[in-house]
């Protein structure tokens, strides 16, 4: 991978800084160096950025008492000890401040074979400006394409998130046209179940279920200025039905071209699933007939959870059916391409919100599936 020039200006980069904000507490330069995912965001070898940062006077060397805290754990410290016939009680810190007191040539030794780093004053004031600017922009980019969702405006709304993604999360950022057709699919969406709320109401709740969509996020409601747009117990169920309405509605929109029946089945570990659901479990319908989910009376929070698979049998004249499946349920899933892709996205998504992957690593690893679509 080649590198940048000698000039390139890393503090003006959300990418390079971000790799920063890793050393904020010490870190080992040698863990940093392994992880693909910075390398391919920064776009050169991550090594020659670390160097960057050293000769720029960003990242300093830790003290012998951090190099030590950092790269070795309690039962290596305590195996140490043992060996100097020292007491092995305490905190991690205070175990380490042992080891250096006895024995400080043989600990300043073993921290010089690793490269333990961390931020200087004026990297951390540079880190502080960087996030202040960084939320300013995203305060700003989340109210516009709330806005423009408001105003029935989808791809400006995606034209607005996707111009945040290349500034402050990854440059690579690629524009993704699906996204934006979910984006026109939830406004377009108009389930039966909210049919009592008003025009102007549902239209502000597919605003912010577009939101969700977009910017996955935790407080949604604060966007409105009500607490009670959908008349339903919280706003948030009213949202989850939207999601719910608009997703299963692209899968049967998706499958008329394959199937005229589907059979709806009902994952009996799904605790959430509603008995409006249970009791359609087993039957099959005609492609155009199929009941509309979420059914007017769900009492599901958090929206239908069936999804659309493809399933072979032998009794169709096509040789092909398809199915509506709870999710959880993945019996046959290893014979369905798209409906494995379906499921590696939910569980990619659920990385995600348990932060198990960044948002880099997420938007990436979504792109690649859904390019085999």
């Amino acid at each position: 991978m080649p590198n940048r020039p000698l000039n390139f200006k890393w503090q003006e980069s959300s990418p390079y800084l971000d790799l920063l904000e890793k050393f904020t507490k010490p870190r080992d330069v040698n863990q940093v160096v392994t992880w693909q995912f910075v390398r391919q965001t920064i776009g050169e070898d991550t090594e020659f950025a670390i160097d960057r940062f050293i000769r720029d006077g960003a990242l300093i060397p830790s003290t012998i008492e951090e190099t030590l805290e950092c790269i070795f754990q309690v039962a290596q410290l305590k195996k140490l000890l043992q060996e100097r016939n020292l007491k092995l009680s305490g905190s991690k810190s205070e175990l380490v401040e042992r080891l250096v007191l006895s024995d400080r040539s043989g600990m300043e030794k073993i921290a010089r074979k690793g490269r333990v780093m961390k931020c200087s004053a004026t990297a951390l004031e540079l880190l502080s400006e960087h996030e202040q600017k960084k939320q300013l922009a995203l305060d700003s980019a989340k109210k516009q394409s709330f806005n423009a969702l408001k105003s029935n405006d989808p791809k400006n709304a995606y034209k607005i998130y996707a111009n945040y993604q290349k500034a402050y999360v990854t440059p690579a950022f690629e524009s993704n046209s699906y996204q934006v057709e979910e984006l026109m699919n939830i406004l377009k969406s108009q389930p039966k179940i909210l049919s009592a709320v008003s025009r102007e109401n549902l239209m502000l709740l597919k605003a912010i279920a577009g939101m969700q969509l977009l910017w996955r996020d935790e407080a949604l409601e604060s966007l409105s200025s009500s607490n009670s747009l959908s008349g339903l117990k919280n706003d948030r169920i009213a949202i989850n039905y939207i999601l719910a309405h608009t997703r299963i509605t692209e899968s049967i929109e998706r499958h008329k071209e394959y199937a005229k029946q589907v059979k709806i089945e009902f994952d009996s570990g799904d605790i959430d699933s509603c008995e409006l659901c249970q009791a359609l479990n087993g039957k099959v319908f005609d492609i155009d007939k199929v009941p509309e989910l979420p059914m007017i009376g769900c009492t599901s929070d958090t929206g239908c959870k069936c999804h659309i698979d493809s399933i072979f049998d032998d009794s169709d004249d096509n040789g092909l059916s398809f199915k509506i499946q709870f999710d959880g349920d993945d019996s046959d899933e290893e014979n369905d391409e798209e409906s494995d892709s379906l499921s590696k996205l939910r569980q990619l998504k659920q990385m995600l919100d348990e932060k198990l992957i960044t948002e880099v690593e997420y938007e990436e690893k979504k792109a690649e599936i859904l390019s085999r679509f």
